[in-house]
């Protein structure tokens, strides 16, 4: 027999954000009570059984902060989940109520599927922790002694009676990764698994698996190499995959914000190399940018790896109609993603190489192409369908004419006029003066060297560090640096 429906809290002063909020959740199956300020929000937890409050941040009077300050004064955030809805514009305060007891928080304009996506999240978590499922001090499955239904799992314990957990060194909205070690073989390996929260939701296991089936169909150098796939006794998925030591490329232009065209070519010619293989395949990467890709050590050599397959796609699957969301979110990322895409119009692997040239904009000139002042995803997605980018050499006077040439092409609007991936690197070769050589002795490694003869770039200093597991597919937080003023020279 069901239980009594879930009640959910909407505390927003505004009456038309109230009601629409409170149908769509009623048409959910979800009980709602609707409070016009905090006052009121409070004197309706005291009088009514609520299961999670969905708390507006910019309210007169008492502000969502002073309630929600009230609220962990009887209620900790396992007891009673409260979402707060905030503007990008408030991440100060974003911030400070994450620190007093929020749970989570979603953006204005309110995206309905994610915010539904969050509820249920959270919802899934106090439930677990109230049938004492989850050990709230460790994380761990309660008298488990192998991964668990959690967040985080235990240094020591064991998937697959195979590899041993040895400390967690990433996470995301959909997986969190460890360092392990294959008992039997005593090597290093890196274990992504998906986390308990987003396991029962279809699409989210579909782009795990994807993640597994379209990395081994590629088995390419500079695509990260899958080498296990498989379920814990908890019914979480799980990747086993090579361990990579070196840095991701989103760190590499934090330290150096503007690349040299050499330095470009070194990333940019191993990751058109592995798109053509992929392309070839009828393999669509979707959401290429400087997080997806890492700059591995090995053998005192840079291999450039490819990360996240997980939102791929097989080209032969497009007909069947190209959703551009998942759950609500971006399939990709707003910034990087090519004009069709962003109009939910066929597209192929030239969508990739438009990513591949934002990139190159960025790598060459320090920001991206189009940028929106509060980072608006939608504003930005404009852009890239109708806008122009600022000229390359008006930012960046000693960028040569034909290399920005090749960035102007790779960015094409009309997919047709863009090069292939394999194009695109032989473009780039010829306007950096480098060519590339794969030497398979060495696990594929891709070198380049200069042309004319001139001494090849020395290896840089590199530290060992984590592999961070790929972005789920999100619009990202915006950046604290405001937009630039509008460029006089722009066309």
């Amino acid at each position: 027999m069901a239980g009594p429906p879930t009640t959910v809290l909407v505390v927003d002063d505004l009456e038309p954000a109230r009601n629409m909020l409170r149908r769509l959740l009623t048409r959910e199956g979800y009980e709602v009570v609707t409070a016009g300020d905090g006052q009121l929000a409070i004197e309706a937890i005291e009088r009514h059984p609520v299961d999670l409050v969905l708390l507006d941040m910019a309210m007169p009077g008492m502000t969502g902060l002073e309630v929600l300050r009230h609220i962990r004064n009887g209620h900790s955030p396992a007891d009673l989940p409260v979402i707060i809805q905030t503007a990008f514009t408030e991440r100060q305060k974003m911030i400070e109520a994450l620190e007093i007891g929020a749970n989570d928080y979603v953006a204005k304009p309110i995206d309905f599927p994610v915010l539904l996506a969050r509820i249920h999240a959270q919802l899934r978590v106090r439930d677990a922790k109230a049938h004492h499922l989850v050990d709230t001090d460790t994380g761990a499955a309660a008298g488990d002694l192998e991964a668990g239904p959690s967040a985080e799992l235990r240094p020591g314990s064991t998937i697959a009676n195979r590899y041993e957990i040895e400390i967690q060194i990433g996470a995301g909205n959909f997986a969190s990764v460890y360092r392990a070690r294959h008992l039997a073989l005593d090597q290093e390996v890196a274990i992504k698994v998906l986390r308990a929260e987003v396991a029962d939701r279809p699409e989210a296991l579909a782009r795990f698996r994807a993640e597994a089936s379209l990395a081994r169909q590629l088995n390419h150098p500079n695509a990260i190499t899958v080498l296990d796939f498989g379920v814990t006794a908890q019914g979480l998925p799980y990747l086993v995959m090579e361990l990579l030591n070196g840095r991701p490329f989103d760190e590499v232009l934090v330290d150096e914000p503007r690349l040299t065209p050499r330095r470009c070519a070194d990333v940019l010619i191993p990751v058109c190399r592995v798109l053509a293989d992929a392309h070839e395949l009828g393999i669509i990467h979707r959401d290429l940018k400087p997080s997806n890709i890492f700059l591995a050590q090995a053998h005192r050599r840079q291999i450039v790896k490819v990360l996240d397959f997980g939102i791929a796609k097989l080209r032969t699957d497009l007909n069947a109609g190209a959703s551009l969301t998942i759950e609500g979110s971006w399939v990709g990322t707003p910034a990087y993603m090519a004009p069709e895409r962003l109009q939910n119009l066929p597209y192929d692997g030239r969508s990739d190489v438009y990513s591949l040239g934002v990139m190159f904009f960025e790598m060459l000139s320090g920001r991206l192409p189009f940028l929106s002042a509060d980072d608006d995803p939608v504003a930005m997605a404009l852009q890239h369908v109708s806008g122009i980018p600022p000229r390359l050499r008006s930012l960046v006077p000693a960028v040569p004419s034909d290399i920005e040439s090749v960035v102007m092409r790779a960015m094409a609007r009309d997919p047709a006029a863009r090069p292939t991936a394999i194009e695109l690197a032989e473009l780039v070769a010829r306007v950096t003066g480098v060519e590339w050589v794969e030497t398979a002795d060495r696990g594929g490694e891709v070198r380049t060297a200069e042309v004319n003869g001139s001494k090849p770039l020395q290896d840089a200093a590199w530290t060992k560090t984590r592999i961070l597991p790929s972005s789920p597919a999100v619009v990202p937080d915006p950046p604290s640096d405001p937009e630039p003023p509008a460029d006089p020279e722009r066309p």
